[in-house]
């Protein structure tokens, strides 16, 4: 389940934006490096059906995520989104995932995130409240070989200002990003712990996309575990080092993001978008990197 849960989480930071390189030093004092400037001025991303691929190496397909992103229309941002392994991968792994999310749309924080997730040995559901100064996770197990009992927890997660996966990347999306820009520090909990994430742009360049080159913006990630005594918990080991790429336009949609681990790299592309323009009732759809 830990490797699905990785390969996932990669698909979901992607839009919701996550991928994670897990930082070798630990840093007692994290909590001063962290970003708490509000969000930046660049406009919304209006509502959105975003289709992604999973791959190992480029190569051989792993998985893909379908993601329905409404627009901050009133006080809240609801998304959608499912995942699965397919091909090869779903023989060795088979994985279903589901997710339901809330973000404030002035401050881009969370409000609440819904989760359900199963591989061939069991099935987890998680509900996680987040608050001004904590959060509040609940998950239940049930494992599918009978006789094994269901297990049910919770922890509370006592921070200020902590990000999911997507309100992470709405808020890291909202900066002008200009060259040389600080980077972004964040805290995020995506499933049951909380971790450190580092974006840092790495420069402007073309990506190409289905023999079209496309603007993009990229970017550096680092990610550390949050132990439950505050200290950091490197984890090169898994993951070794990150990357994801937005569109430098007016969408800017999350593009791709590879990720180095144990096994290979695991890459996460963007492959079909359609977006509802304000007051229209047509859906517009579009290769990557159209305008």
């Amino acid at each position: 389940m830990r490797r699905l849960r990785i390969a996932n989480g990669l698909a979901l930071l992607l839009m919701w934006g996550a991928g994670m390189v897990f930082a070798k030093d630990e840093t007692p004092d994290w909590k001063e490096s962290l970003t708490v400037v509000p969000p930046g001025e660049f406009p919304m991303l209006g509502p959105a059906v975003l289709s992604y691929n999973v791959s190992w190496n480029g190569v051989f397909k792993a998985g893909q995520a379908d993601i329905v992103f409404g627009a901050g229309q009133g006080e809240s941002i609801e998304t959608r989104g499912v995942s699965r392994s397919s091909g090869p991968a779903r023989v060795l792994w088979p994985y279903d995932a589901k997710v339901e999310s809330q973000v404030d749309a002035t401050r881009l924080l969370p409000l609440e995130v819904n989760q359900w997730e199963a591989d061939r040995e069991e099935e987890n559901i998680y509900r996680t409240i987040f608050s001004d100064d904590e959060v509040r996770s609940y998950w239940a197990t049930n494992p599918k070989k009978a006789g094994k009992p269901k297990q049910e927890r919770e922890r509370v997660f006592e921070e200020e200002t902590v990000y999911d996966l997507i309100s992470g990347v709405l808020y890291l999306r909202s900066f002008a990003w200009n060259d040389g820009a600080e980077p972004v520090s964040i805290v995020v909990f995506p499933f049951r712990d909380p971790y450190l994430v580092t974006a840092r742009l790495l420069g402007r360049e073309k990506r190409m996309h289905e023999g079209e080159a496309i603007d993009a913006m990229k970017f550096d990630l680092k990610v550390s575990k949050i132990r439950k005594n505050g200290s950091l918990e490197p984890m090169s080991k898994q993951l070794k080092s990150a990357h994801f790429w937005i569109g430098d336009d007016e969408f800017r949609l999350p593009l791709e993001i590879r990720a180095e681990i144990f096994v290979g790299s695991i890459r996460v592309q963007l492959t079909r978008f359609q977006l509802l323009e304000a007051g229209a009732a047509e859906v517009k759809t579009g290769k990557v990197g159209a305008r």
